[in-house]
C-alpha cells in the first residue's frame, strides 16, 4: 500500500466522526502486513497513542490481532505515564506563576493535559510545556523558572530578542520535561492572523 494511501487510513481511523475509519479498519485486518505499515506511520506523527483511543471508543479494539492490541496498548499505557509527569510538573510550574500574581495561557499539548478539549485529547503525544505570559512579564517568569530543577536548554547566553516570540526553553534537570514560555503565538510578520489580545480575551480559566 502507497504511503499516502496509509496516511489516509490513519486519519480516518482517528477522525472523530461515528464509523470514520471502519472500512479502513476492515481494509488493514484483510492485509497480511497491513498493521506494520499503519502503526510505522502513526508512530512517524506521533499519534500511536491516539489511534489506540480512538480505535477502543468506535469499538473496533476487540477485533484487533493480539500483537497489534499488545503494542498498541503498551505504547498507550507508556504515554500515558509520561502525560502523569508533565501534568504534575505543569501544575508545579502554574503555582510558581501564580505565587507573583500571573495565570498562563495554556497552548498546544499543555491544554489537553488539563481538559477535556476533545473526544481523546488525553492520548495526545506532549513534547513541551507551552505557556503564554503576558508579554510585560516575560523576562521575570522566565527568571522565576530558570533556576533548580530547570535551566537553560541550548542558550549559554538567553536573549530576549523584541521580534521572537518565545523565551529560551528550559529544560528540567532530572526528568524529560521542557518548558517554553511566549509572549505572542507566532513571529511579527505574521501575527494579523492570529493576534494575542484576541486569544487572551476569549480564554476561560481551568
Amino acid at each position: 500500500m502507497r504511503e499516502f494511501a496509509i496516511t489516509r487510513n490513519v486519519c480516518r481511523m482517528l477522525s472523530p466522526l461515528p464509523g470514520s475509519g471502519a472500512a479502513e479498519f476492515e481494509a488493514t485486518l484483510q492485509r497480511e502486513d497491513g498493521w506494520t505499515g499503519l502503526f510505522r506511520v502513526a508512530g512517524d506523527g506521533f499519534v500511536t497513542p491516539a489511534l489506540a483511543g480512538a480505535l477502543q471508543r468506535k469499538r473496533l479494539w476487540r477485533r484487533l490481532p493480539e500483537e497489534a492490541s499488545k503494542y498498541l496498548e503498551a505504547i498507550r499505557e507508556l504515554n500515558a505515564e509520561r502525560n502523569d509527569t508533565l501534568r504534575r510538573e505543569l501544575h508545579c510550574v502554574i503555582a510558581k506563576h501564580n505565587g507573583i500574581g500571573v495565570e498562563p495561557l495554556l497552548l498546544k499539548g499543555a491544554i489537553s493535559l488539563a481538559t477535556d478539549q476533545y473526544p481523546g485529547c488525553r492520548d495526545r503525544v506532549v513534547g513541551d510545556l507551552d505557556l503564554l505570559v503576558p508579554e510585560e512579564w516575560l523576562v521575570e517568569c522566565f527568571r522565576l523558572l530558570a533556576q533548580r530543577p530547570y535551566a537553560v536548554h541550548g542558550a549559554d547566553d538567553p536573549k530576549f530578542d523584541e521580534n521572537y516570540h518565545q523565551a529560551p526553553p528550559l529544560l528540567h534537570e532530572s526528568i524529560p520535561v521542557m518548558v517554553e514560555l511566549h509572549r505572542h503565538f507566532v513571529k511579527p510578520h505574521i501575527r494579523h492572523l492570529l493576534p494575542t489580545q484576541e486569544a487572551w480575551d476569549a480564554s476561560e480559566a481551568v
